[in-house]
């Protein structure tokens, strides 16, 4: 074998040099120096350092493991021969080992827990920008000449509305109207990205999949695993930006609204917003060059955020995620996503249940925020702290550090009781052993924006029909009336004759 002397300066990783003629492996620490990028995955070669003339090492093939053995990358590499000192071309870290040397606590998946500044992170999202790795959330391509029909009849959006560089939230639903996921949606030239939510993108695939016909010109694509996906949250996100000279017309555009920006001379796609309502921008880039850019976006100031503080800001602000607040137990309207439905588009999946429930003012609980003093577990029931009766259920919980008194909550409240609609803000609740406060948050929107809301139709025909119903409704109030002065008088009678009841037995 032959014997190399190694230059240490931390030896994370652990070269094999391996020949396929051969079994045995020469196993090598590596130093971390200079590094650069390649292909999808990244390695870091040594600084190698001999008096003995050690041979060519051309085109030898080599992995790249870590100090447990994981298998990180298998590539090609060419080394050169020589008597002194030299350099060998060295490779950048991985994304995963960026956010480790920046503190990141991994998960089995590489996706950032936390930094251990969750507090901080906090905070900065209401006064400076954090920097998210969301890259564990969904990309899904659907390209084709249909693609837009498709999505129109497929989710609550009207995809026949959007042009080019917009974007908006879709809902994907069941035929009764209940939820499925929420997604993001940027129209291009000749596709859509859609952004689904963790864990959901396999089952949004294979239920767009089924609806494909042979005649429809559409195609479904999951481009996840090619492509990084990070989010800017916070007031000064723009000035980031502004650093890599981002227009100020990309950076104040809608909601939404995204471009094609250049980085590496890879596309990055940059677009207005981050999945909560707070000031902010996504960035989706291919692979090849996320590291990179998670590590520009460092630097240039913003704080990296882990996915326990994204959690956080995820109940205050109070975005429904899959399996908590969407499910086949809540409705489109229950969750308060009326901001990404239309009922002025035509028919589309749930849509006769969600127009019916809207129609008839029938929704009987809507998707709160619940500030409460301790800990408590998503599936816990709600009740009235004045009666004790049921009121709904809580779906999520996060500790808040830092905020209010640390403990936030969502859940789904009732509020409509006998027909009726009731108060629910500023409700007091039991949780069991804990007690809480039923505040608004910002996600939910509770009406259809102008554009999406039922037409009212002006011909001569609804003008008819609108006048007949207005005088049977005043007809039908005339006999409410009636029928409630007659139950008054009896009441009043009823109290008069106990009255002087009364007054005969005190004689």
């Amino acid at each position: 074998m032959n014997s190399y002397k190694m230059t240490l300066a931390n030896p994370l990783f652990t070269l094999i040099k391996c020949n396929s003629m051969r079994t045995e492996c020469d196993i090598h620490r590596l130093t971390r120096n200079s590094h650069r990028r390649t292909n999808h995955s990244s390695c870091l070669i040594a600084q190698f350092s001999s008096k003995k003339r050690f041979g060519s090492l051309v085109d030898h093939k080599y992995q790249l493991i870590n100090a447990k053995g994981t298998y990180l990358k298998q590539s090609i590499i060419c080394l050169a021969s020589s008597e002194d000192d030299f350099d060998i071309p060295t490779l950048d870290m991985d994304l995963p080992m960026l956010q480790e040397e920046a503190g990141a606590t991994l998960s089995a998946d590489g996706v950032p827990l936390s930094f251990g500044n969750d507090e901080v992170c906090l905070g900065a999202m209401r006064t400076g920008v954090v920097l998210v790795d969301r890259s564990d959330w969904g990309r899904v391509r659907v390209g084709g000449e249909d693609r837009l029909d498709f999505l129109h009849n497929q989710t609550t959006q009207d995809f026949k509305s959007l042009q080019p560089g917009q974007g908006r939230d879709t809902v994907f639903s069941t035929p009764s109207g209940r939820t499925v996921d929420l997604a993001t949606a940027y129209v291009q030239e000749n596709s859509v990205m859609l952004v689904t939510s963790p864990s959901m993108t396999d089952q949004l695939v294979g239920k767009m999949n089924k609806y494909i016909f042979m005649a429809d010109k559409v195609t479904v694509d999951d481009i996840s695993s090619k492509c990084r996906m990070f989010t800017l949250l916070g007031p000064t996100s723009n000035d980031i930006l502004a650093q890599m000279k981002v227009e100020p017309a990309v950076l104040e555009a809608p909601e939404g609204s995204h471009s094609l920006l250049n980085f590496q001379g890879s596309p990055v796609l940059l677009a207005v917003g981050g999945g909560l309502p707070v000031p902010g921008f996504t960035l989706i880039v291919d692979d090849a060059v996320g590291a990179d850019l998670w590590s520009f976006l460092h630097k240039m100031g913003s704080i990296p955020c882990g996915q326990v503080a994204w959690e956080s800001a995820r109940v205050m602000c109070g975005r429904p995620a899959p399996g908590a607040e969407l499910s086949e137990d809540f409705s489109v309207l229950e969750a308060g996503l009326f901001q990404a439905s239309s009922l002025n588009k035509g028919c589309y999946l749930g849509q006769e249940t969600i127009a019916k429930v809207y129609n008839k003012d029938a929704v009987k609980q809507q998707l709160w925020g619940v500030e409460v003093d301790g800990r408590v577990e998503p599936g816990a029931l709600l009740t009235n702290e004045e009666d004790g009766k049921r009121v709904g259920v809580l779906t999520s919980y996060s500790e808040t550090p830092g905020i209010g008194s640390g403990h936030f909550a969502l859940g789904y409240v009732r509020c409509r009781v006998g027909g009726k609609q009731v108060r629910v803000e500023g409700m007091r609740v039991n949780a069991g052993p804990v007690s809480g406060v039923v505040t608004q948050i910002p996600f939910p929107t509770r009406e259809f924006s102008p554009e999406a809301a039922p037409q009212k139709s002006t011909s001569g025909k609804e003008v008819e029909v609108s006048a007949e119903d207005a005088a049977e409704l005043a007809a039908a109030e005339e006999r409410k009336a009636k029928k409630l002065a007659a139950m008054e008088a009896r009441l009043a009678a009823y109290l008069q004759a106990q009255q002087a009841q009364d007054s005969a037995e005190d004689k």
